[in-house]
């Protein structure tokens, strides 16, 4: 378990640097890759809807994103959160997906 999370900081914070160094000067029509936002959506997706970590991967990614960025502390790891949240949400409410679901 502590290597998965040390695995995924790791992950987080360098795809928190290209994001905010390299990808900020190849906007394509005025659009870049979110690589943090994508990487937590597809993570959420794949995860269980009973487990929890995709909603810490959240608040790690929403942290780096807040570092690395001009506006207030916690304006991303409340719009990664309340996504993660929703997600987990929908997904054991409406969606039942039995290979995703073995524990």
């Amino acid at each position: 378990m502590i290597k998965k999370i040390l695995l995924s900081i790791i992950l987080l914070y360098f795809l928190t640097l290209l994001e905010t160094s390299f990808f900020a000067h190849f906007n394509f029509l005025k659009w870049f890759p979110y690589t943090i936002f994508l990487v937590i959506i597809v993570y959420n997706i794949i995860e269980s809807s009973k487990k929890y970590f995709g909603i810490w991967l959240s608040v790690i990614g929403g942290f780096f994103l807040d570092i690395f960025s001009t506006s207030f502390i916690g304006f991303n790891i409340l719009i990664l959160l309340a996504l993660s949240l929703f997600l987990k949400f929908l997904f054991r409410r409406y969606v039942r997906i039995p290979f995703f679901e073995k524990d």
